[in-house]
């Protein structure tokens, strides 16, 4: 325990948090810091011997809890929900986004294919819908690994938030409408990508994420794939 890195301890205090419901304002009072001393933490600065003393004495009998061999199955009841115009408000890219989640929630929903560490995302008028329906739910993964042909939820610096599936392409990535609207498609170069706050990959949601907002079934879920097919060619020509 003492020979972790602070960038490890700290992400293991944050996990302490989320797992027992305490805000970042209650620890920094319990380890009488400064909410500036746990912002400098969370960009990687170190840790003097005096609080990582304290923040060990704190969480270092309950880590290997947070962490259950592979072949263990962990059972979520619920996670913290937020609303999509929540998400474009007031969440910044240097802030944990399953801290934040958890400070702004107000309520909690379950999903069966849920994991510790996801967060819900409730659609509302004029921000993710279309295509999703207003009050659908959004089973989100932070940190998930995300490839060609995931639905994501993006949010740009410009506040907009935005549903859209993902495509890697060999020199861009691509954000594709999910209604099949070519004018609201994203481009986004691989070298040095700008105005995305934040990505994150949908796991699971209420409604078949195959129907549009009018609960009409598209013709081809995967139309999408036409702009893989098109790098192809053009890449051959």
């Amino acid at each position: 325990m003492f020979n972790m890195s602070d960038q490890d301890l700290f992400a293991a205090l944050e996990r302490h948090c989320y797992g027992k419901g305490i805000t970042a304002k209650e620890m920094c009072k319990e380890l009488n810091v400064t909410q500036n001393t746990w912002t400098n933490w969370k960009k990687g600065k170190s840790i003097n011997s005096k609080n990582r003393f304290g923040i060990i004495s704190i969480i270092g009998i309950e880590i290997p809890d947070l962490r259950p061999p592979s072949h263990v199955n962990v059972v979520t009841q619920s996670f913290s929900a937020i609303e999509d115009k929540q998400l474009a408000d007031t969440f910044q890219p240097y802030m944990s986004i399953v801290l934040w989640a958890h400070d702004h929630s107000m309520t909690h929903i379950s999903f069966p294919a849920g994991k510790d560490g996801d967060i819900v995302i409730v659609v509302t008028d004029g921000f993710l819908s279309p295509p999703f329906p207003i009050n659908s739910y959004l089973l989100s993964r932070p940190g998930a690994c995300i490839a060609t042909g995931d639905t994501v939820i993006v949010l740009m610096d410009n506040g907009n938030i935005l549903a859209r599936t993902f495509i890697e392409r060999d020199d861009d990535f691509m954000l594709v409408s999910l209604v099949n609207d070519e004018s609201q498609n994203l481009i986004i170069p691989k070298r040095g990508p700008q105005g995305i706050k934040l990505m994150l990959r949908v796991i699971q949601s209420i409604r078949n994420e195959t129907q549009q907002h009018n609960g009409k079934e598209r013709d081809d879920d995967l139309f999408w794939k036409k702009y893989l097919d098109s790098n192809n060619k053009e890449n051959k020509s």
